[in-house]
Parts: C-alpha cells; sequence; structure tokens
C-alpha cells in the first residue's frame, strides 16, 4: 500500500511533535490551563488565546489542557468568586479600578466580573510555577532537553548522556 506524502497519519504526527520540547510542551500546558480556568466570552480570553497562539508551543497540548482547565474551572468558580471579590473590592485599589472601569472598552474584558477577575488572577499566579514544574518533569522524563520527540539525528544529546558516553 502507497503512502502519499500528505497522509493523514503523516500530518498528525507531525501535528503532535511540533514544539515537543520539554519547554514547549510545559508552555503549552500551563498557558493552556490558564486559558481553560478563564471564562471564555471575553476580551481577556481572546488576548490570551492570540499569545498562545502566537507563542513557540506545541498548540496540540495547548489545547488539551484548554480543554481540562475549561472542565475543572466550574468547580472552582465559589473560590474565583472568592478571589475576585477580594481584589474588586480592596479599598486602596479603587481607584484604580474606578480609573480602568472608566476606559471605553474596558467592559469588554469582563474584569468587572468577580469569576473572572478571580479565575485571571488565579490563573496567572499558577501559570509560572506549573510551566517550571512541568518543564523539569519533562527534562527528566524525555532525558533530552535539547532534543524535541520526533528530532532529526543531529540533535545534541544530555549532557548526562555524553558523559556516560565518555565514561564507557
Amino acid at each position: 500500500m502507497r503512502h502519499w506524502p500528505g497522509s493523514p497519519t503523516r500530518s498528525l504526527r507531525e501535528m503532535l511533535s511540533w514544539q515537543a520540547t520539554p519547554s514547549g510542551l510545559a508552555g503549552a500546558i500551563a498557558g493552556g490551563l490558564v486559558l481553560g480556568l478563564v471564562p471564555k466570552a471575553n476580551l481577556c480570553a481572546a488576548i490570551l488565546m492570540v499569545l498562545l497562539l502566537v507563542a513557540r508551543v506545541n498548540l496540540t497540548a495547548c489545547m488539551a489542557a484548554i480543554a481540562l482547565g475549561s472542565l475543572v474551572s466550574p468547580q472552582l468558580d465559589p473560590v474565583f468568586h472568592t478571589l475576585g471579590k477580594t481584589v474588586l473590592t480592596r479599598p486602596f485599589l479603587q481607584p484604580f479600578w474606578t480609573w480602568w472601569f472608566d476606559i471605553p472598552w474596558f467592559a469588554w474584558t469582563g474584569l468587572q466580573n468577580t469569576v473572572v477577575t478571580g479565575s485571571l488572577l488565579a490563573g496567572v499566579s499558577l501559570w509560572y510555577p506549573t510551566r517550571r514544574g512541568l518543564e523539569a518533569y519533562l527534562r527528566r522524563k524525555l532525558d533530552r532537553p535539547t532534543c524535541s520527540i520526533g528530532a532529526a539525528p543531529r540533535c545534541v544529546p544530555h549532557a548526562s548522556a555524553r558523559a556516560t558516553k565518555s565514561a564507557a
């Protein structure tokens, strides 16, 4: 059976292995979780989506993380509401929120909603530790930090792998 160059399985394999480095996968999953936690019908979600599309991350892993975050988000709405209400009602932040709420396009961000504010704040504060933790885990798991999963043979192996080869 002959496979033509644009076969669906080859396209799927290429899509899954694109930017499959530990940093690309970790960034995709962390960013996808942030977007998954935020309610989608506002300007904040649109901006986050554009940032993820522009970033060099694995979009397949990103979409899976968005789906996972979207499934978990409704159960966390009471926590997000409490966090958002706390931030929006702080007396020392009132001049800042008044200034932002006076901007005409600000209503499209949805930040006047306590759940949107709380989920955005929670997602952004969880992004860095999630990304760094996943990147460290994936570097250990893949044992090839400078190589992508479907990389060419010219890929540079991990320093510990080079030390093991030279010691043998």
